[in-house]
């Protein structure tokens, strides 16, 4: 699939046409050292809305020598794909808008109010890591039911280990578990927690072909269901395809002297 390319200077274009255009956009900041970020739109319809729930606006993070530069707009209810290179800041962007990474200068927005001086728990934020985040001394169906507060969802999540494969294994300990067993599980849990914001760090890269399928495409249906802002960090073009209304691309290097 080829997309044809426009550059301008501006953060990416966050209208809601009822079909997404197939370009490519990119932006500059002033940084020494900056992140380059440009999105192209796929070609899948998205829900109509002009509520911008998630606003970065020169979003600085340093990390020893390397100053990385964000600024994106995500429309309530819309799900981003992040893709880019290993190691130019994609789960930097994820950890900063989380709270576990801290940003030296910036805005950082969600339906209009400032989250830079929120603690991580205190942030209306789920996020599933690389390391899926399981409790090793407790059962997977208490794994699933951990942070919940007031009402836990638990049929519902046991309807979503059910659907995702893992009836069978929601008595047993996470060390019983494979890595895809156990990528499923932090999937669910992250997915179906109350927070607005869901960000997904390579949710699926322990998956195989057709389970990784499986688990997109319920990603998606449940995220549009439940009206959830979803940033997705990825390096499978499938996932994409599947589970994302937008692509971020962020690419690295350094502005002129």
């Amino acid at each position: 699939m080829s997309y044809p390319e426009r550059t301008n200077t501006t953060t990416p274009d966050t209208t809601t046409p009822d079909t997404r255009s197939s370009d490519i956009k990119s932006m500059h900041s002033q940084n020494i050292t900056i992140q380059n970020i440009g999105s192209h739109s796929i070609n899948k319809k998205r829900q109509a809305s002009h509520k911008h729930g998630l606003e970065i606006q020169q979003l600085n993070v340093q990390l020893e020598q390397l100053t990385l530069s964000y600024n994106l707009s995500v429309t309530t209810g819309e799900i981003l794909a992040i893709q880019g290179t290993s190691g130019v800041g994609k789960t930097t962007l994820l950890n900063t808008i989380a709270g576990f990474q801290h940003a030296k200068s910036g805005t950082l927005l969600w339906q209009g109010s400032e989250l830079l001086g929120l603690p991580a728990d205190k942030r209306p934020v789920s996020m599933l890591f690389q390391e899926y985040n399981l409790f090793e001394h407790i059962s997977v169906l208490d794994n699933l039911t951990l942070g919940f507060t007031g009402l836990i969802p638990k049929q519902a999540l046991i309807a979503a280990a059910e659907h995702l494969g893992l009836a069978d294994q929601i008595s047993k300990m996470p060390t019983e578990l494979s890595g895809g067993q156990r990528q499923r599980v932090g999937l669910i849990r992250t997915l179906l927690r109350p927070e607005p914001i869901i960000l997904l760090d390579e949710p699926f890269a322990e998956l195989d072909q057709n389970t990784r399928l499986q688990a997109a495409q319920w990603t998606r249906e449940v995220a549009k269901q439940q009206g959830k802002t979803l940033l997705l960090v990825t390096h499978q073009q499938e996932d994409v395809e599947v589970v994302a209304d937008s692509t971020l691309v962020l690419q690295q290097s350094k502005s002129a002297d």
